[in-house]
């Protein structure tokens, strides 16, 4: 049954995430998005969701993987999120963030100028969906400080 083994790849790929074998878990994560896409179709909430997953795990900060590959999945995401969720909702805020912290990390001067205003309609986004105090949006916001510096 495609929903167990899904679930079973998703539990799986949060355990390797969690103990930082953060490409294990890409890979993981790739195979869940492909078995959603193939089952429930590409604009599914829960193909969105896998999506959103990868984007988050390819933005992390000890992931070493390709940064043009995470930068592409952020975009998708965030195109998909709107769509889904709209511009102002938690979801699409934290698929900026996502996106304005690979960009950053990517770190040339084309990808931090496009970092800057991703991560403005990130932090409004979040501050909205959590408030001004939330550790999203403080981590949000200290990224913003460092795209300015």
């Amino acid at each position: 049954d495609t929903a167990e083994l899904t679930t079973a790849i998703e539990a799986v790929a949060d355990m390797l995430a969690a103990t930082g074998k953060l490409e294990e878990a890409a890979r993981l994560l790739r195979e869940l998005l492909a078995l959603r896409e193939s089952s429930l179709g590409p604009s599914n909430f829960e193909t969105g969701r896998a999506a959103a997953t990868l984007a988050g795990l390819l933005a992390r900060e000890g992931y070493h993987g390709d940064l043009e590959e995470a930068a592409k999945m952020c975009r998708l995401v965030v195109k998909e999120m709107w769509r889904q969720d709209g511009e102002k909702s938690l979801a699409h805020g934290r698929a900026q963030l996502h996106l304005a912290t690979v960009l950053h990390r990517k770190g040339q001067v084309p990808d931090v100028a496009e970092a800057v205003p991703v991560c403005r309609l990130a932090l409004s986004a979040l501050e909205a969906a959590l408030g001004r105090m939330d550790l999203e949006v403080l981590r949000c916001s200290e990224l913003l400080i460092d795209l300015l510096r």
